[in-house]
């Protein structure tokens, strides 16, 4: 996972596909029904398949007031993605971009 090109672009290096991944930008964990991704902007990707990766345009992360990510007004310090893949699920950082 990384950010590039005004976009969080995510690689599936596992064998088998994600069914759908939900992304926090300067978010915690914490109950949501968000794969456990609380605050921040936010964002829900489809299926990732093997091998590929895909990108999430940063202007398609919404707060909980349903404002989108700006860049220009807010630094990225973080990264969380949450993935499910039928009774398998994982999470993993993008650590501190501060």
């Amino acid at each position: 996972m990384k950010v590039q090109g005004g976009a969080v672009k995510v690689k599936n290096n596992d064998s088998f596909s994600y069914d759908y991944c939900f992304l926090g930008i300067n978010s915690t964990l914490g109950y949501s029904s968000d794969g456990g991704i609380a605050g921040g902007w936010r964002a829900r990707s489809g299926t990732i398949a093997a091998g590929k990766t895909v990108s999430i345009p940063l202007s398609s992360f919404a707060n909980d007031d349903n404002q989108r990510f700006n860049v220009f007004s807010t630094k990225i310090q973080n990264v969380l993605i949450w993935c499910a893949s039928g009774n398998k699920s994982g999470l993993s950082s993008l650590g501190d971009l501060r």
